[in-house]
């Protein structure tokens, strides 16, 4: 643990593995949670400097009249574009990691950071404790139907980011969210509650 810096949580996995629900039960028991994609999207909101670089690699046709970024449009190419996703992360990932660490900075107490790309994005070194949480495929891809994403776009959303023995080797411990709330609490608390 970094001298300073509050006793932090970084939370990663796949999309549709569960980690935002892990994150609600870390918050009752008195963590402040900081959600990697809601700091993302405040990035690329108009005129920021990622919306700027963002309309200069791929185009205004992912833009509306306002500047905003059309998410649904360029979610469909930043999935189902391997080239396109790394020259966006290119752009985001170093604003995206500046930004959570002035914010882990400031923050007071136990903290828990929601942040599916944290491999992806080099596995910044916050002075965490980092929790891979992830479940099968078919059942990753189910949660996100029930969200409401398409089925072609959940299979890529899906499949987007891997962890394989790498990320699980640098985790610090995995939760395997196959099944119930019930299941989950007690998995959350064994893989970090009662170490931590």
């Amino acid at each position: 643990m970094i001298t300073g810096l509050p006793k932090v949580v970084v939370l990663t996995g796949p999309s549709g593995a569960g980690k935002s629900s892990v994150a609600a039960l870390l918050k009752k028991k008195g963590y402040r949670l900081i959600e990697g994609d809601r700091i993302a999207r405040a990035l690329y909101a108009p005129n920021r400097p990622a919306a700027v670089r963002l309309r200069k690699a791929f185009g205004n046709s992912y833009f509306d009249g306002r500047g905003r970024l059309d998410r649904k449009r360029f979610g469909a190419l930043f999935f189902g574009d391997v080239a396109a996703r790394r020259t966006a992360n290119a752009i985001l990932y170093p604003l995206f990691i500046s930004e959570l660490r002035r914010r882990l900075k400031m923050a007071k107490g136990k903290v828990c950071l929601d942040m599916a790309v944290y491999f992806d994005a080099g596995a910044p070194d916050f002075g965490a404790r980092v929790i891979l949480v992830t479940a099968p495929f078919r059942v990753r891809r189910a949660r996100l139907i029930a969200r409401g994403v398409a089925p072609a776009r959940a299979s890529a959303q899906a499949k987007s980011l891997v962890f394989g023995p790498k990320e699980r080797r640098l985790s610090d411990g995995i939760i395997h969210n196959r099944g119930s709330r019930a299941g989950l609490e007690g998995l959350t608390r064994r893989a970090l509650l009662d170490k931590f």
